[in-house]
């Protein structure tokens, strides 16, 4: 019996082997000032070369390096230490390039780096304490610091200087804490469990 709509149209056998079989995609990792990148493949055929992108925004890319590949059918691990990345947004893309002319997008990751001049609050997710972290360059201590419901009520004040704030008896929910220095005011999200 005779099936409307549907025909066979026999198999399809590649004759080629897949460029690259990976155990690990691009992966990232913060050491120190650095970005330590690291991918594994479990074997590797026909390929013509890896390259690192990097962009500080996602869409304009820069090559950082160029990794020739050891095209084998052993498994291989590659690391490339980006020295001194830029502060703010990091991303890296590991492209592979074949014998055959064709390229492909392995994976896309984003790190983020601690701007010299940030402050940091951490951590934002707590059940009794919240520090703050001032650029090593200022001297200057917080003038107002002040935590508000996301309703606007300012429901704690803390001294002028804190680094290490109680959010001791207040009910859970989001907050937002306020840090004034020289004129300039910096807000952060907070969640109190």
């Amino acid at each position: 019996m005779a099936r409307q709509g549907i025909s066979d149209i026999g198999s399809y056998d590649y004759q080629g082997a897949l460029p690259a079989v990976y155990r690990h995609m691009l992966a990232g990792e913060k050491q120190n000032a650095d970005i330590n990148l690291s991918w594994e493949t479990l074997q590797e055929i026909n390929i013509q070369t890896f390259l690192l992108l990097h962009s500080t925004d996602g869409q304009s890319w820069n090559m950082i390096q160029q990794v020739p590949p050891s095209n084998t059918a052993e498994s291989r691990s590659y690391k490339y230490l980006h020295q001194e990345p830029s502060p703010g947004a990091n991303f890296y893309r590991l492209v592979e390039y074949n014998m055959d002319g064709s390229s492909k997008v392995i994976n896309t990751i984003a790190l983020e780096m601690e701007r010299d001049d940030d402050i940091v609050v951490y951590p934002t997710l707590t059940q009794d304490h919240v520090y703050i972290r001032l650029p090593i360059a200022t001297q200057d201590n917080p003038h107002r610091i002040y935590l508000n419901h996301p309703c606007g009520q300012i429901v704690r004040e803390y001294a002028s200087g804190s680094r290490k704030l109680t959010m001791a008896g207040l009910p859970a929910g989001m907050y937002y804490l306020h840090l004034e220095i020289n004129g300039k005011r910096k807000v952060f999200r907070l969640i109190k469990m």
